[in-house]
């Protein structure tokens, strides 16, 4: 965890959790050199619907590649990556990462974003930098009564939007004990944050700290 580009989901919280609620099976490399970590890789064996498996770095939408003190490592562990899946009859290895070109091989995925906000400089700054639209709506809410609440107490508030979004979407929800078990591991660096006009929740998404960064691995919105 002390590399410059590790994140949280870099943590084995996830893939404990991926083990004990979806059945995974935890591949994760480790490269050694003398008693110091030289590189590793976060691997997960999942099982695929309709049969086989496949290899992925993490669950859901992680940022977590292979982190390797030199070039020469993370080769290494890309080739063992490779090698345990075709040990394992794995259909194809996935490597989620936001950084491009570092992978011989495989094919770069464009599909996905991610949104990043510079938090230096403390609230006015922030609240700067985003955009004028984003701050009238804000303004908008806070007009007509919305207010923001952080905690773990929120929960449920959290389960029953994420759960109506998510079927929406015509995903299958993860389930509650998952998200109790997110909260169990992380203990004090994870928090629920919901929006509510009055006593009804609107909004509600899953906060986790790691190192500098907040990360909002979940979140939804009522319609």
């Amino acid at each position: 965890v002390k590399h410059p580009r590790s994140t949280v989901y870099h943590l084995s919280a996830w893939r404990k959790i991926a083990v004990r609620n979806y059945g995974a099976v935890d591949r994760s490399i480790v490269c050694m050199d003398g008693d110091r970590i030289a590189g590793l890789v976060p691997l997960l064996r999942v099982q695929r619907f309709g049969g086989g498996n496949y290899l992925t770095s993490g669950i859901f939408g992680a940022y977590d590649g292979i982190l390797a003190d030199s070039a020469q490592v993370r080769d290494l562990l890309i080739d063992e990556t490779v090698r345990i899946a075709g040990r394992d009859a794995s259909s194809f290895a996935v490597i989620k990462d936001y950084a491009e070109g570092e992978y011989p091989g495989f094919v770069t995925n464009h599909d996905y974003v991610t949104y990043v906000l510079d938090l230096t400089g403390g609230r006015d700054a922030a609240w700067k930098r985003l955009q004028c639209n984003t701050r009238n709506h804000v303004r908008k809410g806070q007009k007509t009564g919305v207010t923001c609440d952080i905690g773990t107490g929120k929960l449920a508030d959290f389960l029953r939007i994420y759960a109506v979004n998510i079927r929406d979407l015509g995903t299958p929800f993860p389930g509650a004990g998952f998200f109790e078990d997110l909260i169990r591991e992380f203990n004090d660096h994870a928090a629920i944050v919901t929006v509510s006009h009055g006593q009804k929740a609107l909004g509600a998404g899953l906060l986790l700290d790691f190192k500098d960064t907040m990360y909002i691995p979940f979140s939804a919105t009522l319609k």
